[in-house]
């Protein structure tokens, strides 16, 4: 089971936080503006060694599309609830 962060802004990544974060199997879940990370490369969400997701339909609903994400797996609501319900056993928002 995993600990997951979830990001839902652009400007407000508590980068300290994540600093501390120090656990085996984390994720980070971009949704809301947090997508937004996923095409900045020098993004503080991509210096930790996490797996990230990002939500397919707020990709879209700002008007970008999921074939241009490479370095995350893009995911819908329904993979989100089976992630949460089976994947993450602690989860926090940034």
């Amino acid at each position: 089971m995993g600990f997951a962060v979830f990001v839902n802004s652009i400007n407000c990544v508590d980068v300290s936080t994540l600093e501390r974060l120090n656990v085996d199997d984390l994720s980070i879940v971009l949704v809301q503006d947090g997508v937004y990370h996923v095409f900045i490369k020098d993004s503080p969400v991509k210096k930790k060694n996490a797996k990230i997701y990002v939500l397919k339909e707020d990709l879209e609903s700002r008007g970008l599309s999921a074939e241009n994400v490479s370095d995350a797996e893009v995911v819908d609501y329904s993979k989100l609830v089976d992630l949460m319900m089976g994947e993450f056993e602690k989860m926090v928002w940034l």
